[in-house]
């Protein structure tokens, strides 16, 4: 197996460097680089790489991804494959973990194996359904995808469609020779405990990959294309936990994060299609969840990239309680944030106001994915220390002296944690106010 050693060396190797083999003469226009695509003939120079973020387009055959995508598209190799290619065209050491495993533990790892390559497959295809002209299923999921997100950015995150017939899904794993079982433990299809009927996760849904920090797809979240509330199913549906993917161990967005390195803070979001807005304008410092709350395990992958974060919650109007579900998952994951050690800020969004005849004013939820729709608005948003914005949204709901000492309480100690004195003085005079 290789080691992630390698994994990362060639990830980080420049895209110029990866694709130099295939003798592309590029021409610089701009901050980006053409050259005729190696996928198919063309006069007119499409093929486009981006040495700053490492990625490949071409805006003919809409194909594109990192450098190991472009080696298991052109020499149809799966990841591992496409790995050690890369590294030794480029002289990169190859390490291998040595395996002094129990026989146990080794056919576990085959088995993971086994999904990943199952689910690269299962990926292609969903791909391949978004591409299909004559169609028009794919057409309006292209539409709507498109409206969302540009082409080239829905290319290179590898958004796919899943039809609304599921037998087609079947076919294909049928044709690859992927069993049934393989499906199963990678969490595309599910068994329905009292009939025990076989049945296809995704149907009609827009497909989100889910990658692990090196890129590799580990799993899906589907948008459903139809009127979710009418057919009484998820808006969006995650893959199943499996044998490569923990819902509470996985952060969204990971992969093209850990590459922003001198990103001195990541933005967190509330769910993946508010990464994929913040991702697509260039803030690609940007992660989420594919739940409400930040658990151990994540936070410590986290820490092993940056110590600072920056919440950007749901701005949800409360109902019944003082406030909505996006600031107090905030509120909530905030302060373990920096019980952990890390540096918390917040941007908060405003509500989306509607004025009625009357002149009363009625608000509504507003979200990243929606607002944030350039870096001059994501820069205009006000940020606040976490400890700041906390104690003023407390404070500004307690209703007696003995709710003020609770929150007292509770401010001073994440003071304790601040591990600059000077910060930690600063927000004590700030809070004195």
């Amino acid at each position: 197996m290789i080691s992630d050693k390698t994994i990362d060396a060639v990830r980080d190797l420049p895209i110029e460097d990866v694709l130099k083999s295939y003798g592309l003469q590029f021409r610089r226009r701009g901050s980006t680089w053409f050259a005729s695509c190696p996928f198919h003939q063309e006069r007119t120079p499409s093929f486009s790489i981006t040495p700053g973020k490492n990625m490949w387009y071409c805006h003919s055959c809409h194909r594109g991804g990192d450098g190991i995508k472009f080696y298991m598209e052109k020499e149809g190799l799966d990841f591992s494959g496409a790995v050690e290619a890369i590294a030794k065209a480029n002289n990169v050491c190859i390490e291998y973990i040595k395996s002094d495993k129990t026989d146990e533990q080794c056919e576990a790892a085959r088995k993971r194996e086994a999904v990943l390559i199952a689910l690269s497959s299962v990926h292609q295809f969903f791909i391949d359904q978004l591409r299909v002209e004559v169609n028009d299923e794919a057409r309006a999921a292209r539409e709507y995808a498109y409206n969302r997100w540009d082409e080239e950015f829905c290319t290179t995150c590898g958004i796919g469609l899943a039809p609304k017939n599921g037998r087609l899904l079947a076919e294909y794993c049928k044709r690859k020779t992927i069993s049934e079982d393989l499906l199963l433990q990678s969490g595309i299809y599910r068994k329905d405990e009292k009939s025990g009927h076989i049945y296809t996760l995704f149907r009609n849904r827009l497909i989100i990959p889910i990658r692990d920090r090196f890129g590799r797809v580990i799993a899906f979240t589907g948008r459903y294309l139809g009127d979710a509330k009418a057919d009484q199913v998820g808006k969006y549906v995650n893959s199943s936990n499996s044998l490569i993917f923990t819902k509470g161990e996985t952060i969204f967005g990971i992969d093209k994060a850990r590459r922003c390195r001198d990103a001195l803070f990541y933005n967190i979001v509330e769910g993946a299609p508010d990464v994929l807005r913040l991702q697509s304008i260039g803030l690609e410092n940007t992660v989420a969840t594919l739940g409400t709350s930040w658990s151990a395990a994540q936070f410590d992958q986290l820490s092993k990239l940056t110590q600072s974060v920056c919440f950007i919650p749901d701005s949800d109007p409360p109902d019944k309680e003082p406030f909505g579900p996006g600031f107090k998952a905030v509120m909530t994951n905030g302060a373990e944030a920096v019980r952990r050690g890390f540096d918390v800020t917040v941007r908060e969004l405003p509500f989306n106001e509607e004025t009625m005849e009357d002149g009363t004013t009625i608000l509504h939820k507003n979200d990243a994915d929606e607002y944030i729709l350039s870096p001059e608005i994501y820069a205009s948003i006000p940020e606040k220390p976490f400890i700041l914005w906390l104690a003023e949204k407390k404070f500004s709901v307690a209703s007696s002296i003995a709710e003020e000492r609770t929150i007292i309480s509770e401010i001073a100690d994440l003071l304790r944690h601040v591990k600059e004195q000077n910060i930690a003085d600063e927000y004590i005079a700030a809070l004195s106010k």
